[in-house]
Formats: structure tokens, C-alpha cells, sequence
């Protein structure tokens, strides 16, 4: 079953920040959103076009 884009920001808002209250959530959520929206650059590239799950889902570089 594949998750919807408002599923999949609720799960990782919580995952990163469901212990640090309303503040730190609203940090995860916007640092998301910021990536989806740039327009321009490496979050450009990765997003394509604004696709959260693109940004989710990224591939971490080491």
C-alpha cells in the first residue's frame, strides 16, 4: 500500500521530531518543505518537479 504525500510528511515529522513538542515538529515540517519548494540546486534536482516523496526518500550521501 503506498502511502499519500500527507501520510508520508505526518510519518516523518514524527519519526524526527515526535518528542521534541509542537516547535521541533513544525521544524521538520518546514526544512521538508523548503526542499520541495527551492527552485533551483541539488533539492531542485532531487525533488523534480516538488515531489515530497522524492525528498523522503532521498538517497543519503556520505
Amino acid at each position: 500500500m503506498a502511502y499519500s504525500d500527507r501520510e508520508l510528511i505526518a510519518r516523518i515529522i514524527q519519526c524526527e521530531a515526535g518528542g521534541e513538542g509542537e516547535n521541533g515538529m513544525k521544524a521538520v515540517a518546514s526544512v521538508i518543505m523548503n526542499r520541495v519548494n527551492v527552485p533551483n540546486g541539488e533539492y531542485s534536482r532531487i525533488s523534480q518537479g516538488g515531489s515530497i516523496r522524492n525528498i523522503i526518500f532521498q538517497a543519503r550521501s556520505i
